[in-house]
C-alpha cells in the first residue's frame, strides 16, 4: 500500500463549475464567433497554429522516419504535410477535404516549406496521399504524446501515494462500406439498418482527462479483450478503476501481474460476503472460474447507492470490488469518492463529437485503413488538448479539468454478527 502524500478530504471533492474542458481544440474551431452551442471559439487560422506548436516538424518527421512512410521521390503532399492534414481532419470534423485543405494551407502560410506548391489538391489526391501515409505515423505520434500529466502532489489525480487511472471505452460509427462492415462488423442488434462500428477503449487519468494509452478494433469484440492492450501501462503505483462493462477477467489479472491495485463495480449479482470487516465493509472470495491459476481471490465488497442531498435513494445500488482490503488503509469512503471522480469515456466522446451532426462520434473514413488512420489522429488531437489545457489550468492554479457533476453516494455497512445490513452512511464525496 502506497504511503500518504498529505491526503485531505477535499484533494477528491468533485466540482459541477464548468472549466476549459467545455472547449477543445476540436470544439473551438468554427468560421464564427460562438453561439448558444458553441462553448468556445477559436480563429481557423489560430487552431492551426495551436495544431503545428503541439506537433512540432521535429517529432512529425521522426515518427514518419520510424514507420518508414517518407517518399521517396519528390511529391506535391508530403507526408509531413499529410500529417498535419490529418490532425486537420479531426479538428474540423464537419468540413469536407478540400475545405479542410484550403484550411491547412491558410493556417500554415508562414511556414512556406510546409505548403505544397501549385493548386489545391483534388479530393482523389488527397485520398492517394493518404492511403501513402497509413496509419503508423499516426499511432506512433499518439504514442509519443500520450501519457500521464499530474505530478504526484496533484489533489484528484493522486490518493494515498496512488496514481488514479481508469478504463473505459467508446464507440465510432464508420460509413456503410463493404470494407468497412468486413474490418469491423455491424451491431448484432435486430435493426439491420445499422452501420459498422468500431470499439475505442481507453486508459485515462483522473483529474487531468490525459490518456495514457489506447487499443481499438471491431465493436463486437467485448471491451475486456481489447482493454488487456492497455494493461502495460500500469504497475504498482496506480490504482485501475472500471464500471461494470469491464467483468473480472483478463484485465484484472494483467494489472493485478503488473502490480497494479483494483477498483471494479460488480457486474451481475453481487458476491457472498464471507468476513466483515470493522467498518462495515465485507470481504468475499471470487469464485475460482476468476481466478487465472484455478485459485480463489479475496477482495474487498463495498455496497453503495447514490442519493439526493436529502438523503433519499437516487438510483440503483452498485456494488465496488477492490484489492485494497485494510479498512484503515483504504477507508471506504474515500475509495468511493476516489471511484466517482474518476475519468470516463464520456470525457473523450464529447471532445471528438464535438462539432458533428450527431451525438455520437462518426468517422468519415471509407476504408478500414484510413478509418485507424482517422481514429488515431482524433486521439493525438484529445491528447494535445488535455496537455493544453491542464497546462493553462495548472499555470493558472485553476481546480478541475473535468466537467462531470457530482453525486452524493452512500455506503452500506454490515453488522458482523448477522452480515445484515444496517443503517447507510453518507461519505465525504459531496459538493
Amino acid at each position: 500500500m502506497g504511503e500518504s502524500s498529505g491526503y485531505t478530504q477535499d484533494n477528491l471533492k468533485l466540482s459541477a463549475r464548468p472549466t476549459l474542458a467545455a472547449g477543445n481544440l476540436i470544439g473551438m474551431t468554427s468560421d464564427g464567433p460562438p453561439d448558444g452551442n458553441s462553448p468556445a471559439w477559436l480563429p481557423n487560422p489560430m487552431s492551426i497554429g495551436v495544431l503545428a506548436t503541439a506537433f512540432p516538424s521535429d517529432l512529425v518527421d521522426a515518427v514518419i522516419d520510424e514507420a518508414g512512410a517518407r517518399e521517396r521521390r519528390y511529391r506535391t503532399l508530403p507526408a509531413r504535410f499529410m500529417v498535419y492534414y490529418v490532425l486537420a481532419l479531426a479538428m474540423f470534423p464537419p468540413k469536407g477535404y478540400v475545405e479542410v485543405m484550403c484550411l491547412l494551407t491558410g493556417g500554415l502560410s508562414w511556414l512556406r516549406d510546409e505548403i505544397p506548391s501549385g493548386k489545391t489538391a483534388t479530393v482523389p489526391a488527397i485520398a492517394k496521399a493518404r492511403s501513402r501515409l497509413g496509419e503508423a505515423p499516426l499511432a506512433l505520434l499518439f504514442d509519443r504524446v500520450a501519457g500521464p500529466l499530474a505530478p504526484p502532489e496533484t489533489g484528484g489525480a493522486f490518493w494515498r501515494g496512488f496514481r488514479l487511472v481508469s478504463v473505459d471505452e467508446i464507440v465510432f460509427e464508420l460509413p456503410d462500406t463493404a470494407e468497412n462492415t468486413a474490418a469491423f462488423s455491424r451491431p448484432s442488434a435486430p435493426d439491420s439498418d445499422k452501420t459498422p462500428e468500431a470499439r475505442l477503449v481507453a486508459l485515462g487519468e483522473s483529474r487531468t482527462g490525459s490518456l495514457l494509452g489506447a487499443a481499438f478494433g471491431a465493436a463486437s469484440h467485448p471491451g475486456t479483450p481489447l482493454a488487456s492492450g492497455v494493461a502495460g501501462h500500469l504497475n504498482e503505483t496506480t490504482l485501475l478503476m472500471a464500471d461494470d462493462r469491464f467483468p473480472v477477467g483478463a484485465l484484472w489479472h494483467d494489472a493485478r501481474a503488473r502490480g497494479a491495485q483494483l477498483l471494479w463495480m460488480a457486474s451481475g449479482v453481487a458476491p457472498v460476503p464471507s468476513e466483515v470487516l470493522f467498518d462495515g465493509t465485507c470481504l468475499v472470495r471470487l469464485p475460482e472460474t476468476w481466478g487465472r491459476d484455478g485459485r480463489d481471490t479475496v477482495v474487498r465488497m463495498i455496497e453503495c447507492r447514490p442519493c439526493t442531498p436529502a438523503g433519499r435513494p437516487a438510483g440503483r445500488t452498485f456494488t465496488l470490488l477492490t484489492t485494497l482490503t485494510d479498512p484503515v488503509q483504504a477507508p471506504a469512503d474515500e475509495i468511493v469518492a476516489a471511484y466517482e471522480g474518476r475519468w470516463r469515456g464520456v470525457i473523450l466522446a464529447r471532445s471528438l463529437a464535438a462539432g458533428q451532426p450527431s451525438p455520437r462520434t462518426a468517422l468519415r473514413s471509407r476504408s478500414p485503413d484510413m478509418a485507424r488512420q482517422e481514429i488515431w489522429s482524433m486521439l493525438c488531437v484529445y491528447q494535445s488538448t488535455r496537455t493544453l489545457m491542464w497546462h493553462a489550468s495548472h499555470a493558472l492554479r485553476l481546480n478541475d479539468a473535468t466537467t462531470l457533476a457530482p453525486r452524493l453516494v452512500r455506503v452500506r455497512r454490515r453488522r458482523s454478527e448477522a452480515l445484515s445490513p444496517a443503517p447507510a452512511v453518507l461519505l465525504a464525496c459531496r459538493r
